[in-house]
């Protein structure tokens, strides 16, 4: 490392200290189509941020630079068919779109749970890259944008009441809204259906890398509500030292076991749905992708 640069550590960073936290999919197979697409989506990117007025400009594109470490380009950093699907048919406003609601996805999770700071870059970045989702959207989908909108807002503020992991899992599916607009543009409901179980896979993939530190800030994720109510009370009452033993006793119950039967049933449904529409490209992704698990 040259001598005065500091080391870019992303907040997405991960301390693989337990055997939840080193699940993982398997990385997709390379493909030329989905790098080009890639080079494109973030170079719309870094056009969102060298817009910004300087010294914003300069310090939005060293953000998202932070994000991927040091090693990955942004948008490696999300579930590759979540974007890759804009391969099979190039749509240069709907790539732009997607790419942008992939970094508002991000942003908005990281300022609203206090991962990033609320300064001016992260603020006039996200205010950016909203006016041109909203803008390429409402161009392109005019007629129901506002339902996917509506749907992402009430998952962003826990609009709903949750009583059961059914309920966390529709509050994810109002989250994924934002991702599935361009889908749905492309090739229909069917698309956006997709897309929409690849996010809820992920959701239950990430609280399950995540395990530690939810039960240690003491946030209900999947795994909280997948469990018994014996298992909720230890959660909420253990301390983060004794995380390896409620673990055991999750995996014991079923817990565990369960959310990767869920992982891999939506995740095989997004693939039979992507073959049905006739992106038969990005089911033999989702294939590989699974074969990690």
């Amino acid at each position: 490392m040259a001598e005065g640069t500091t080391e870019l550590r992303s907040p997405l960073a991960r301390l693989r200290r337990d055997r939840l936290a080193r699940l993982s999919f398997a990385p997709p197979p390379a493909d030329a189509a989905r790098e080009a697409l890639r080079t494109r989506l973030e170079a719309d990117l870094d056009r969102t941020c060298a817009e910004l007025p300087q010294p914003l400009a300069a310090a939005a594109g060293a953000l998202l630079r932070r994000y991927g470490g040091g090693r990955l380009g942004f948008v490696e950093l999300f579930l590759t068919p979540t974007w890759s699907f804009l391969a099979q048919q190039q749509h240069r406003q709907a790539e732009r779109a997607q790419a942008h609601a992939l970094l508002l996805h991000l942003l908005d999770d990281h300022l609203c749970d206090g991962q990033l700071a609320t300064d001016a870059v992260s603020l006039h970045l996200r205010t950016a890259a909203w006016r041109r989702y909203e803008a390429d959207l409402r161009d392109l989908a005019p007629e129901w944008i506002d339902e996917h909108l509506v749907r992402y807002f009430r998952g962003l503020t826990h609009g709903r009441s949750l009583a059961s992991l059914d309920d966390y899992l529709a509050q994810a599916r109002d989250e994924a809204a934002l991702w599935t607009a361009v889908p749905r543009l492309i090739a229909g409901p069917r698309l956006a259906a997709v897309v929409e179980d690849l996010c809820l896979a992920w959701r239950l993939l990430d609280d399950l890398q995540d395990g530690a530190a939810d039960h240690r800030a003491g946030h209900r994720s999947a795994l909280w509500w997948g469990a018994p109510a014996e298992l909720r009370a230890d959660w909420d009452s253990t301390r983060p030292e004794h995380w390896p033993a409620l673990v055991e006793a999750l995996d014991a119950h079923g817990v565990i076991n369960d959310r990767m039967i869920e992982i891999r049933r939506f995740m095989n449904r997004a693939k039979a749905g992507a073959d049905d529409c006739g992106f038969v490209a990005l089911g033999l992704e989702i294939d590989a992708l699974l074969s990690g698990l």
